[in-house]
């Protein structure tokens, strides 16, 4: 396969993952605005344009466009998430191992599994929202959060979950209308 070839190969790979993410997202009421525009990057790279009359000669307009909304989202910026009842964070986790039961969207806040049991009420939603039908990433793979497998501990002792088919650790929730497929 010539450089060419190899390069349309991948960025038509790029141009459909990022419509997935995209289209994922906004289901999940995100703002996916340096989505659209990284995909109208790669649009104009392997089409000469974006569909919506935008030209190479636009191309580096919009890349100043992405800087800026990335600045504006404070896009590099880590979040720490932390545990409402103990304190622990993603970079350093209770001391007997611990995941994340619960998230809240808004903010980088949750609760531990060593915590959840302890908030009554706030554990039985966690534990509901540890059931939520999900896909990998990687291989695509439907299934139960619950199904995932406790990876390794880390240095700091957190534990990713990962995917049972591939290991893979990024996945997307689905909405609940997939689940009647499982």
């Amino acid at each position: 396969m010539d450089e060419n070839t190899l390069m349309k190969a991948a960025l038509e790979e790029a141009e459909s993952e990022l419509c997935y993410v995209g289209h994922s997202l906004v289901h999940e009421g995100y703002d996916t605005a340096t989505i659209a525009l990284a995909l109208d990057l790669v649009r104009i790279a392997l089409w000469g344009g974006n569909g919506d009359g935008k030209g190479p000669e636009h191309f580096e307009a919009i890349q100043a466009a992405l800087k800026a909304k990335r600045e504006e989202e404070g896009y590099g910026e880590k979040l720490e998430r932390t545990c409402v009842a103990c304190g622990c964070t993603d970079s350093r986790a209770c001391p007997e191992g611990c995941h994340w039961v619960w998230l809240s969207t808004e903010k980088p806040v949750g609760i531990c599994s060593v915590c959840a049991p302890a908030f009554g009420a706030w554990a039985v939603g966690a534990k509901a929202m540890a059931d939520i039908y999900v896909q990998c990433t990687r291989c695509r793979n439907k299934h139960w959060e619950s199904e995932r497998t406790k990876g390794e501990p880390d240095k700091h002792g957190a534990r990713t979950l990962l995917c049972p088919r591939c290991g893979g650790h990024s996945f997307y929730k689905l909405d609940p209308k997939d689940v009647s497929a499982c």
